[in-house]
């Protein structure tokens, strides 16, 4: 059987290899939509792990696709990846201690139809940034191709100060839902069946 993540995100296929499925990548071309104060921010990250997912499916056959996106939202305001040092740096002094919440969707694609999909939220408490800790971070870290602008698993750990929840969610991907997901559809042996 073949299995395509559908994400160039280093860190999501890092986090596939942990729990030893074999894949191959593909990168979704859905351009993605601005989110609207008035709607669900879960059913906007659903939306996007779907048509993200919906693209890829439209041209490449496979048994299985996992598409996801990943978003960070404060006091209503979605943070999407920064577009420059400048926007990187805004957005570090929003979530400067204050609580955000991290959520990760996955969309599920078992022969060539949408199977499931779900949504993880998990909460980061960011301490009190200087200005001399937010212009350290952005010396250091690659932070452009990150959702509010940080990567937990690197140089972010320096930032946040307490987390709820699933921490692989906050990297990218809730493990422990795919893994269930895995399991339920394929079977305790499913990583055979993707060799």
């Amino acid at each position: 059987m073949k299995c395509i993540l559908g994400s160039s995100s280093p860190r999501r296929s890092e986090l596939l290899k942990m729990i030893g499925l074999t894949f191959s990548i593909e990168k979704s071309h859905y351009q993605e939509r601005a989110f609207r104060n008035s709607e669900d921010i879960l059913e906007y990250s659903k939306e996007l792990a779907l048509k993200k997912g919906q693209e890829i499916i439209g041209r490449i056959k496979t048994d299985l696709l996992l598409s996801s996106d990943t978003i960070v939202e404060i006091k209503g305001e979605v943070l999407g990846k920064p577009m420059d040092k400048d926007d990187a740096q805004a957005m570090l002094e929003k979530l400067s201690g204050s609580w955000h919440q991290v959520i990760t969707s996955v969309a599920y694609f078992k022969n060539q139809k949408i199977d499931h999909i779900e949504a993880e939220v998990s909460k980061v408490w960011f301490k009190q940034l200087s200005a001399d800790d937010i212009d350290h971070y952005l010396k250091n870290a690659k932070y452009l191709d990150k959702a509010g602008a940080y990567g937990i698993q690197e140089h972010g750990q320096g930032l946040a100060h307490r987390i709820e929840g699933n921490f692989s969610n906050i990297v990218g991907l809730p493990l422990n839902r795919v893994l269930d997901y895995l399991v339920k559809s394929f079977g305790p042996n499913w990583r055979r069946k993707f060799e």
